[in-house]
């Protein structure tokens, strides 16, 4: 099969950053699973676009500027005990990035570092999960694929 699903997917966390940005330095780290994750969200780098519009030629011209490897807003349920959530919580407190593994059920590993910015909550309706959705935006140059 080319393609995997979502389900099965396991994001852990870890407060200490790797000596290395490569998947041996993340590899050797320790993390502790974040459980209760309903949508993980999506990231990646994006580059903004930078246009050039020479009156002779009428035309636009285009190139790739800076880039932004992104942001992401996992959602979970709010769980006090879970030790994955807590360290989401005193990141959120720091100005230093965390790091970040997501397995996919097929085996493939997404490694980042990511800076805390934001935890919300969510109180919905009496039959609803009380959410925690943080805001995670990724360091550049910090993602690694295994």
């Amino acid at each position: 099969m080319s393609f995997d699903t979502a389900a099965g997917a396991v994001v852990a966390l870890s407060a200490t950053l790797p000596a290395a940005v490569d998947a041996s330095g993340y590899g050797a780290l320790t993390y502790t699973s974040a459980v209760e994750i309903t949508q993980i969200g999506e990231f990646g780098r994006m580059y903004a676009l930078v246009t050039h519009q020479p009156l002779a030629s009428r035309g636009v011209k285009k190139a790739k500027g800076s880039f932004n490897d992104g942001q992401f807003s996992p959602t979970m349920a709010f769980d006090k005990t879970d030790a994955g959530q807590l360290i989401l919580e005193a990141a959120e407190l720091l100005d230093t990035a965390i790091a970040i593994k997501i397995t996919l059920d097929g085996g493939e590993i997404f490694y980042m570092q990511g800076l805390v910015m934001g935890l919300s909550r969510s109180i919905g309706e009496s039959d609803s999960i009380v959410i925690m959705t943080p805001t995670i935006e990724v360091v550049s140059d910090s993602i690694i694929e295994a």
